[in-house]
């Protein structure tokens, strides 16, 4: 039997994976692949290359959240769409336009809108003061009621934590069938400590890492948090290193901001503690996953721990969001002064990653949900 996705990927491109959101779609389809589904992506952006051998363009004429009113998705949509059993759709734009597609004569598939965050719960706790007024104003309106219209046309919802299931669950009011748990995942990580180097830090420190793309504000502000702990870390062999794409290059004595970094891995490797004072975001946190997927104590809060089943003092150290820098810079200390707790919530948290989050585990829950809607045609 064929088994045949049409994966609707707005705003992005998965060329070159490296954002949360992108590295999300990519391994989501690329475990399709591998399980014998044919994958066609429908993407913006503008490089050529793709990961996938059939991948298309569509031009990009409206705002990211409005492609449903997108003619040139709708084209695509209508002509890729034909053999389709599945279209998945990353974030809820394009939910509406697969959806009405589905019941022309000629097509059959079952649409599924695959939601990273709840977008009307994150635009709330997400910083806008740099829009005009105007959009301040009716940017969260217009994301709440799109993202309703979506969850209510989609076949199934695919939220990414318990948390999200119940978000979505009283936010729209829809029934529990009708949503599926899917969360984000990591590779395993197996570097050693001498596959990364910079020349600030010295191969005897003891490295803390952070890693996120600087633009989406969030991970400013935790950026903005790291550097003030760091400056009160008085021990002169513990070196932060923050990496990101859109990271400025920085240099302090015991920091340093390197930008993208190719090698993501190398850089965990080398690591021994994962600080991420993450104050606000919806969904779940793919570094967190990175980090206990490297064996990393984690030093976070509890939005960066949400939906992870992780616990204080077993796979991490996890304050309260407005805990003041000292709070964080102690827990840190006691993990610089105790290699003993360093090693035992690094060991819990490969454990609890081993458990659910790996590529290969999520890949075959998604083969599950997808084949069942394909068997109930």
């Amino acid at each position: 039997m064929n088994k045949k996705v049409l994966a609707i990927i707005p705003g992005t491109s998965l060329s070159n994976p490296s954002e949360g959101h992108q590295v999300r779609a990519y391994n989501l389809l690329t475990e399709l692949e591998k399980r014998g589904w044919e994958v066609t992506v429908l993407e913006q952006g503008q490089n050529e290359n793709s990961n996938f051998e059939n991948c298309y363009k569509f031009k990009n004429i409206v705002p990211d959240r409005l492609n449903d009113i997108n003619p040139f998705l709708w084209r695509e949509i209508i002509d890729k769409g034909k053999d389709a059993d599945i279209v998945h759709v990353k974030t809820f734009s394009g939910v509406t336009a697969a959806k009405v597609i589905s019941q022309l004569p000629g097509y059959d598939f079952s649409v599924v809108y695959d939601a990273q965050n709840v977008e009307a719960a994150k635009i709330k706790q997400s910083n806008i003061s740099h829009l005009n007024i105007v959009k301040r104003l009716f940017a969260p309106i217009v994301v709440s009621n799109l993202e309703r219209l979506s969850v209510r046309l989609a076949d199934k919802v695919v939220a990414v934590s318990d948390k999200d299931y119940n978000r979505f669950n009283s936010t729209y009011d829809i029934e529990d069938e009708k949503i599926e748990v899917i969360p984000s995942g990591s590779n395993l990580i197996t570097s050693s400590k001498d596959d990364y180097t910079i020349p600030a830090m010295s191969t005897s420190d003891l490295c803390i890492v952070f890693h996120g793309t600087y633009d989406y504000y969030p991970n400013k502000e935790a950026i903005e948090a790291i550097s003030d702990v760091a400056e009160g870390i008085e021990s002169g062999d513990v070196h932060f290193v923050i990496a990101g794409k859109g990271v400025p290059s920085i240099e302090t004595e015991n920091l340093s901001m390197v930008g993208f970094v190719d090698n993501l891995e190398a850089l965990l490797g080398r690591a021994e503690i994962a600080f991420a004072p993450i104050r606000r975001g919806g969904g779940t946190k793919l570094k967190i996953i990175d980090y206990m997927a490297a064996e990393l104590p984690i030093v976070t809060t509890t939005v960066g721990a949400e939906g992870l089943g992780i616990c204080d003092g077993e796979e991490a150290i996890i304050h309260d969001p407005d805990e003041d820098s000292q709070t964080f810079r102690n827990s840190l200390i006691e993990l610089i002064e105790c290699s003993g707790k360093r090693r035992s919530l690094g060991s819990n948290a490969r454990k609890r990653f081993e458990e659910g989050f790996s590529w290969e585990s999520i890949g075959v829950r998604l083969d599950n949900l997808y084949t069942g809607l394909l068997n109930e045609k």
